[in-house]
């Protein structure tokens, strides 16, 4: 059995916020992408990988985290990011870990370009 089958309720110890980009209209035609709130719920969240690569002339940092929900109220999309304390991952994929297990892991990368 995979650690993510493992995960119990007591488990979801931190409170995440999942948002939507919503697009708003300026007053000079345009639209600005805002993010609105979709749902807040508890989460198990770990670490999962680090690296560090040259793009370009910079150093890029990707991190990527596991995020473990109970029962998501409404469906999830790969355009949705995640906050947690203070900081933003982007939502690469999410499953059901055992179908109908009642648990779904996502799968984020901190700071991804929007």
């Amino acid at each position: 059995m995979s650690a993510t089958a493992k995960t119990r309720l007591g488990e979801l110890r931190e409170y995440i916020t999942i948002q939507t980009p919503t697009r708003a209209s300026d007053s000079h035609g345009g639209a600005t992408e805002t993010w609105a709130t979709h749902y807040q719920t508890w989460a198990k969240v770990e670490p999962v990988s680090a690296r560090q690569q040259f793009f370009g002339e910079q150093l890029e940092h990707r991190i990527t985290h596991r995020f473990m929900v109970r029962d998501p109220q409404s469906a999830l999309g790969t355009q949705m990011r995640i906050s947690w304390d203070s900081r933003l991952f982007y939502i690469h994929s999410f499953r059901d870990v055992l179908e109908g297990s009642r648990f779904t892991e996502i799968m984020c990368e901190e700071n991804a370009p929007s």
